[in-house]
């Protein structure tokens, strides 16, 4: 959760890691299935490029 700073923090000591996260990614305009956070690395950050990627050129 350090990527979304303090309120992240906040958000994972209130619930937990899975449920924090999936509740960004529900704010930021996107479903996840929690067995993606066991992904490798490399996997997830290529679906935030992609899905960064997708919002950029939406108008």
């Amino acid at each position: 959760m350090h990527l979304a700073g303090e309120a992240g923090y906040a958000l994972e000591k209130f619930h937990n890691t899975e449920l924090a996260a999936m509740l960004i990614y529900r704010e930021s305009g996107y479903e996840i299935s929690p067995r993606r956070f066991y992904e490798p690395a490399d996997v997830a950050m290529a679906d935030m490029k992609r899905l960064a990627e997708a919002e950029a050129v939406t108008p």
